[in-house]
């Protein structure tokens, strides 16, 4: 499974970053939209703070 960001929807919040059990590996903010570094897990943890509903797992 792999995490999806939907730059369009992605507002920069980076409430994703804060929730990652990966500090600073698993998302980064680039250019004020969230980004998914290839460190990722895959956990989904993410995905339940994105108030923008831009995260997914596919």
């Amino acid at each position: 499974m792999k995490i999806i960001i939907d730059e369009d929807k992605c507002t920069g919040c980076a409430f994703c970053l804060f929730e990652c059990p990966l500090p600073g590996k698993g998302v980064k903010i680039v250019k004020a939209k969230a980004k998914v570094k290839d460190e990722c897990q895959g956990c989904g943890k993410c995905i339940s703070v994105c108030t923008a509903g831009a995260i997914r797992l596919e």
